[in-house]
């Protein structure tokens, strides 16, 4: 099959879901080209030098196209070439991903022309519009956003969702975020009849149970056989509220004296980092703490296999299913950015979201049954829990299922749509 992945900002050095699909594709043998810009995304803009090479180029057994683009305010991005290019090619399948840039605008708008199947996949969700800014200034921000999305991006999301054979959204919520946005309430139903639930997932190859991997990196970072140690990785941003993770985690070790808590993500001369690495040292359980710098790809895999259990206590987050690739129970919000990425109690628990006192309920609970040996803190209960994970969110299960909804398009919305019958018969014993 021949296959264009669309996607302004394609950085194959980076985790993105765009450069797991373009492997994954390869690896199943199909004839992949990305369809990308030379621009970086302003986020990771700080880990290059320069912007990309424009051209054709062959890269890991597939091919990168990158085009010029007139970048526009926020990222957005307006490339005439694009349509030509990806017409060209005549692609069996063509996945959008990150439409909202507006760099897939031309395609969208020439879908007559372009052969083969079209899907788009869309991550926007309400905790993106959180902020740590006072909670006058937040609605503020919010009604400015809302007017900013009215003007460039509503006609592009629902032309994406009316045209494309089906669309991808990745959360619960991105449902409640965009369908109300682009649609009256009379005409949202058919609009929702052509988007899947189709969540973001991880590398199975990467993200695995590694008992070699968590002996040698306990012991690199001290924590004792018979510690339970909790962890968090993110981007030490104030958007995460780091602080209430410091609190929550400080509360359940005085009741669990078998815990230990490990922050993954300090960035050296960041103010939020030292304002976080400053509130652990004022908590007394500075001894407790292990806090770590931003890890790489390979460094992460190696450290939650050395945790016991996750504490994703706020945003969403990939590296949350990449946890999850590793077998760690895992303690989230309910929150519907990620209220369906646990099998609960098999795979962790929820807390009701923004409820302190519940949380460190679940944290202690948690902690007290690994430090018990419990059913739930077994080698054999954490493989279980990684086979359901790889099961659910793998990304050579996803793309699978992508590439048969590319095949059978009168029922590619059915055959996307996040289902978890097959996952729950591997539930009949239950890992604790």
């Amino acid at each position: 099959m021949r296959i264009a992945l669309v996607h302004a900002s394609f950085t194959p050095e980076l985790g993105y879901e765009s450069t797991v699909w373009y492997r994954k594709f390869l690896d199943m043998g199909h004839h992949v080209r990305v369809f990308s810009t030379t621009h970086v995304n302003t986020s990771v803009r700080h880990l290059y030098d320069r912007p990309l090479p424009e051209g054709l180029i062959t890269q890991d057994g597939g091919e990168v196209h990158r085009l010029p683009a007139r970048r526009l305010p926020r990222d957005l991005l307006v490339c005439p070439l694009l349509a030509p290019a990806v017409q060209e090619f005549r692609p069996d399948l063509t996945l959008l991903v990150g439409v909202t840039n507006t760099f897939g605008s031309s395609l969208l708008k020439n879908r007559g022309s372009l052969s083969g199947v079209v899907f788009c996949s869309f991550g926007e969700n309400h905790a993106q519009r959180r902020t740590a800014l006072p909670a006058t200034l937040e609605v503020l921000r919010g009604l400015a956003l809302d007017a900013a999305f009215l003007a460039l991006k509503r006609r592009l999301v629902r032309r994406a969702i009316e045209t494309t054979d089906a669309t991808l959204l990745n959360t619960p919520d991105t449902f409640d975020y965009l369908l109300p946005r682009v649609a009256t309430a009379r005409q949202r139903e058919r609009l929702r009849s052509k988007c899947a639930l189709f969540p973001l997932g991880f590398d199975p190859s990467l993200f695995r149970v590694d008992t070699d991997a968590r002996q040698d990196t306990r012991r690199r970072l001290g924590i004792a056989d018979h510690e339970v140690a909790g962890l968090y990785s993110c981007k030490v941003t104030p958007i995460k509220r780091l602080d209430v993770w410091v609190s929550v985690m400080a509360a359940a070790m005085r009741r669990a004296p078998a815990l230990r808590a490990v922050l993954v993500g300090i960035r050296e001369g960041d103010p939020e980092s030292r304002r976080i690495v400053s509130l652990v040292g004022g908590s007394g359980l500075q001894d407790r703490f292990t806090c770590l710098p931003f890890a790489s790809r390979t460094e992460l895999p190696r450290l939650y296999n050395a945790a016991d259990f996750g504490v994703w206590h706020r945003q969403p987050s990939i590296t949350i299913q990449e946890a999850m690739g590793t077998g760690l129970y895992m303690i989230l919000t309910n929150d519907s950015t990620v209220s369906h990425l646990l099998l609960e109690p098999e795979t962790g628990r929820y807390f009701v979201h923004d409820d302190t006192r519940d949380l460190e309920e679940r944290v202690v609970e948690t902690a007290r049954a690994f430090a018990d040996n419990e059913v739930v803190s077994h080698v054999e209960a954490r493989r279980q829990r990684a086979e359901i994970n790889a099961r659910r969110f793998g990304y050579d299960v996803l793309a699978e299922r992508i590439i048969t909804a590319a095949k059978d398009p009168p029922n590619a919305v059915d055959h996307l749509q996040f289902r978890d019958d097959y996952a729950r018969e591997l539930c009949r014993e239950r890992p604790g």
